[in-house]
């Protein structure tokens, strides 16, 4: 993400052509310090800070968690919140210079107020998750998603606004992203996947989130050219929606349900395992 907050202003749109280096160093420096307060601080598990372990009586195997119902569903999901978020992230300059007749510079500069103000949109999204749900972060993923489709809808006709229309657009749509998404690959992966199956269940919702980031810039690029940069934003209205209406299919999931707690019926029920939940 600390990256992508410095892309814009780094990228060809924004920097002077006479020189790029600025576009690596940015990025390098501020990463340096992180990179090296991780080595140090960061801890294997809560017993190395003092802390005591977390128990998991009974692991859960990779095959649970690829079978689990919530974990298919959070995939589903992500594949349609990476395919938007990197189609904002990678051609927000070039929709706001070739559409908004904006200069280089101020493109990229307003373009950052994507990942500039939506990352407020991942405390946000915990926050409401943990302290007024319950810890569920299938309905909060919900409900933003289908506030991102409403922001997606009016975008056009903000930017048509001024420019301050525009920049009140790109940070909702930037807060209404990052908040679902946050939730999908981080706390809801590994509410889905238990203690010992988070890593498996984070692992393939990503991957195959990746798939719709992979899509992304030619599903742009062919939209953007046959049917103008509007119909884009139309387009991922659709997609939020639908996007929505799958993590609504789990709205009362409890946090903290792995695959096989989740399966195994109450002892003496004579009941079937049955994966899925």
């Amino acid at each position: 993400m600390y990256w992508e907050v410095f892309w814009p202003r780094s990228s060809p749109l924004s920097s002077p052509p006479r020189d790029g280096a600025g576009g690596f160093w940015a990025p390098a420096l501020l990463l340096a310090p992180i990179a090296l307060g991780f080595v140090l601080l960061a801890r294997d598990k809560p017993s190395d800070a003092g802390f005591r372990d977390l128990e998991d009586p009974e692991p859960v195997r990779r095959g649970d968690v690829r079978l689990n119902r919530a974990v298919w569903i959070l995939a589903a999901t992500c594949f349609f919140s990476k395919m938007t978020r990197y189609a904002f992230l990678f051609w927000l300059p070039l929709y706001m210079t070739d559409h908004l007749h904006y200069a280089a510079a101020e493109a990229g500069y307003t373009s950052s107020l994507f990942e500039l103000v939506g990352f407020s949109g991942a405390v946000i999204a915990g926050y409401v998750s943990d302290k007024l749900m319950q810890s569920r972060r299938f309905p909060v993923a919900a409900i933003m998603l289908w506030g991102l489709a409403a922001a997606c809808l009016l975008h056009p006709a903000l930017a048509r606004t001024g420019h301050l229309g525009n920049a009140i657009g790109i940070s909702l749509i930037g807060i209404l992203t990052y908040g679902p998404d946050t939730l999908i690959q981080g706390a809801a992966a590994q509410d889905a996947g238990g203690p010992s199956g988070a890593a498996t269940a984070a692992g393939f919702i990503s991957g195959v989130g990746s798939l719709g980031q992979l899509f992304s810039p030619y599903l742009v690029a062919w939209v953007a050219q046959k049917h103008g940069w509007d119909n884009l934003f139309y387009l991922l209205v659709i997609f939020s929606i639908v996007a929505g209406c799958v993590m609504a299919t789990k709205w009362n999931y409890p946090a903290g349900r792995h695959p096989r707690a989740a399966a195994r019926p109450p002892a003496g029920s004579g009941c079937r395992i049955v994966h899925g939940e």
